[in-house]
């Protein structure tokens, strides 16, 4: 599958230009270990959001829209269109390693992290079929991600504004790889309970295949979405000033 769209509520930001707020963590540039706990203090103190830095909310992470592409090749053809997304969880997790950023921003940057549990919540579409089953389906869901293993790269370029220097991502790419994964699709088959039963049960008894295929598309959508905070959060301040 290929990532189609992605339309977050969150692209709407009104920038205010402040000073740097002083209780915000910093590190120097490149030190791996500052940022590693850095990181963990955002995520566990300002998961709701920092209107100083211009940090958006991430959990829960709300999704306006998002869709994933049919993929003939795949023996999970199915088109998902996906509105009104909750995304609970990410406050939890414990970044483990952070390279890169650089002060002359050259070089790739990497965080990896995990995360134990992670849910989708939200109204969905679909239509294809399934390890060669036709399914059809519009309706509430629930997926259930447990263990994750997370990995997000990407590359900054400069941008000069006002006579100062900015920081914008490019090249992202996310690695994502769940232990475990649970689906549950409400009103499949136009509300046929016995065939929509017997289809989120056949869905779950072959999760870890299901999840192997649908997860490049998924992990490039929630990767763009990442890229979009980021770019948000760097939009406010010039780059150095996010260090010491």
């Amino acid at each position: 599958m290929k990532c189609l769209t992605i339309i977050s509520s969150i692209l709407f930001v009104t920038l205010v230009r402040a000073d740097y707020p002083s209780d915000f963590p910093k590190c120097k540039n490149g030190d791996g270990s500052c940022l590693v706990k850095a990181a963990n203090e955002v995520t566990q103190k300002y998961y709701g959001g920092n209107r100083d830095v211009n940090l958006l909310p991430f959990d829960p992470l709300r999704i306006k829209v998002f869709e994933l592409e049919k993929s003939p090749t795949s023996p999970v053809n199915v088109g998902f269109k996906f509105t009104d997304v909750e995304l609970q969880g990410l406050k939890n997790m414990h970044v483990t390693k952070f390279d890169g950023l650089n002060a002359d921003m050259k070089g790739r940057n990497v965080f990896e992290a995990t995360v134990p549990e992670v849910v989708l919540k939200g109204h969905y579409e679909m239509e294809g079929r399934v390890l060669l089953l036709p399914i059809v389906g519009n309706g509430q869901c629930e997926i259930k991600m447990k263990n994750i293993q997370l990995k997000y790269a990407f590359d900054l370029k400069p941008l000069e504004k006002d006579g100062k220097t900015y920081a914008v991502l490019e090249h992202v790419k996310m690695d994502l790889i769940p232990g475990e994964t649970y689906f549950h699709f409400e009103n499949l088959f136009n509300g046929d309970k016995a065939l929509g039963d017997n289809m989120n049960e056949f869905i779950n008894t072959n999760s870890k295949d299901i999840t192997k295929e649908i997860l490049p598309s998924f992990s490039k959508s929630l990767s763009l979405l990442i890229k979009q905070m980021i770019n948000a959060f760097y939009e406010k301040h010039p780059f150095a000033d996010h260090f010491l």
